[in-house]
């Protein structure tokens, strides 16, 4: 496969398998990885060779996270990785579930918007800005924002990432 359809894949592969992970239930059992104390996996999406790991690091009673989203593929013998985004900061907790529908509506549209969620976007209680400074798949970056219907700030997350093959 080559490059470009590689990124295309990864691509499709990134939407599905955010939408049924973090931003997609609250129901989820995350679990821990083993030489990673303190890690929260978001259940594993697989599909055509292509493998998405969505990973986060929080501590007890904190507002703040940082984490990773990688997505692999095989070419049937080996498993490389692709593509990556970090992502980091913190929110409060009353600002959670509005981020989650916010992800998830972009993911659900399939819009890339640094990976994170389409802004502006608001409900009634709550503002959602996304200041993308670059907005390739292949290489992005930019920070989002939270805010509640008075104007006070709940929290933000930086963010980058891209592709891990040289096109």
């Amino acid at each position: 496969m080559d490059t470009f359809r590689i990124l295309e894949k990864a691509q499709e592969i990134f939407f599905k398998g955010m939408i049924q992970g973090y931003a997609g239930s609250n129901t989820l059992s995350k679990k821990t990885i083993p030489l990673l104390p303190g890690s929260k996996v978001v259940p594993t999406f697989e599909e055509g060779g292509f493998t998405l790991i969505d990973y986060y690091f929080t501590y007890p009673n904190s507002t703040k996270s940082f984490g990773t989203t990688l997505i692999s593929c095989t070419d049937g013998i080996l498993v490389r990785p692709v593509w990556i985004m970090h992502y980091g900061g913190w929110y409060s907790k009353e600002a959670i579930p509005f981020l989650k529908e916010i992800l998830r509506v972009a993911y659900s549209k399939n819009f890339f918007s640094g990976g994170r969620g389409i802004s502006p976007s608001q409900s009634s209680s709550f503002l959602y800005m996304n200041k993308i400074e670059k907005n390739e798949f292949s290489d992005f970056k930019g920070v989002e924002e939270i805010y509640n219907g008075k104007g006070t700030f709940l929290g933000s997350h930086q963010y980058f990432g891209g592709s891990l093959i040289s096109e």
